[in-house]
């Protein structure tokens, strides 16, 4: 098993006040913008550059950072030096790409609108109170938790 960088990045993709979202088809479940790790990609700014082709097949434009933290997510690996989670930088992009998303971890690519978000983040609320089992939610899973806090 492959051990956890602690280094997360993340890629909010817009157009027209939309977000490009998918349901991630691995762990962690939930309806998700580009994420990954660092570590095989070097820096932050590229790594956000090869999630983005390698999860949906599409170029960034524009790359800004909005954010970064800490966050004790879990993810598929075995914990890292700074035990689970993630220190996380979350940029803004855009993309003129239509996608082409990896079948392996993505499915149901499309553009979200903030309503359409809301309705999703309430879900993982559902979620999180225990309203709705893991088999639930990774069937019909609202956004991935770690971005509830991001998108906030």
């Amino acid at each position: 098993m492959t051990i956890c960088d602690n280094r997360s990045v993340g890629v909010i993709i817009q157009s027209d006040g939309r977000y490009l979202m998918f349901t991630r088809n691995t762990f962690p479940w939930g309806v998700a913008p580009v994420a990954g790790h660092v570590d095989v990609h070097g820096s932050y700014p590229d790594a956000a550059h090869a999630e983005a082709s390698e999860e949906l097949g599409v170029n960034l434009i524009d790359l800004r950072r909005v954010t970064e933290g800490w966050r004790d997510n879990k993810c598929r690996r075995e914990p890292g030096p700074q035990g689970v989670g993630h220190n996380w930088r979350v940029y803004r992009a855009w993309t003129a790409s239509t996608p082409k998303p990896s079948q392996r971890e993505t499915r149901n690519v499309r553009y979200l609108d903030g309503t359409q978000v809301q309705i999703l983040a309430g879900r993982t609320t559902a979620y999180a109170k225990g309203g709705v089992t893991d088999e639930e939610f990774r069937q019909h899973p609202g956004i991935e938790p770690v971005w509830v806090q991001w998108l906030v």
